[in-house]
């Protein structure tokens, strides 16, 4: 079984867990939401991993090809380029620089959620697939303990600094109207 169809079936990744924990950073970072058209995207944005032999290599760089194409057939284009640029490398790859507008307000949702999840879970889940090893090494950390807060620091803060500068969903105004938040923790 391949790195990527662990993650979705249990792992960082997992099909339910990681789409609530996407759902409750949206709600940190943009405020709650009902819209059945997000909670899709939250939802598959991910399940380009099946089949992937990485996670960051190349083929898992081409993650978000598979829900952009799922909600795309679903909502239209536009909410289908919503999902696909929900990684900065795909963004790169369809042509555009990774500037902060050019990726989309699910980008800030995904990298927030790691933070969403007890460490606890996190480190369970990603040592049972292998996943923590493939970030451990990319970054080039000793070990999972070492990289692990530095990685969820960083997801955490580039999140906070680019939501606002970044692409809302189709179809909804920008407007910050979220109430101010005293901390970037929002584990569940």
């Amino acid at each position: 079984m391949t790195l990527g169809t662990r993650s979705l079936l249990f792992g960082c990744h997992q099909f339910l867990i990681h789409p609530v924990c996407v759902a409750v950073a949206w709600g940190k970072l943009y405020g709650w939401t009902r819209d059945w058209r997000l909670w899709l995207c939250f939802l598959v944005h991910d399940w380009g991993y099946w089949g992937c032999e990485t996670m960051d290599g190349k083929d898992g760089k081409m993650h978000p090809v598979v829900g952009g194409r799922i909600v795309g057939k679903i909502l239209g284009q536009e909410w289908g380029r919503f999902v696909r640029w929900h990684s900065r490398s795909m963004v790169e790859m369809d042509g555009f620089g990774s500037h902060p507008g050019n990726v989309t307000w699910l980008a800030c949702a995904d990298k927030l959620a790691q933070d969403c999840y007890p460490k606890w879970l996190y480190m369970i889940l990603g040592r049972m697939t292998g996943e923590l090893e493939e970030y451990r090494k990319d970054f080039g950390f000793d070990s999972v303990e070492e990289w692990y807060p530095m990685s969820r620091e960083k997801m955490a803060s580039w999140a906070w600094r680019w939501r606002w500068m970044s692409t809302p969903p189709p179809g909804h105004e920008f407007h910050n109207s979220v109430p101010p938040h005293g901390t970037a923790t929002c584990e569940i």
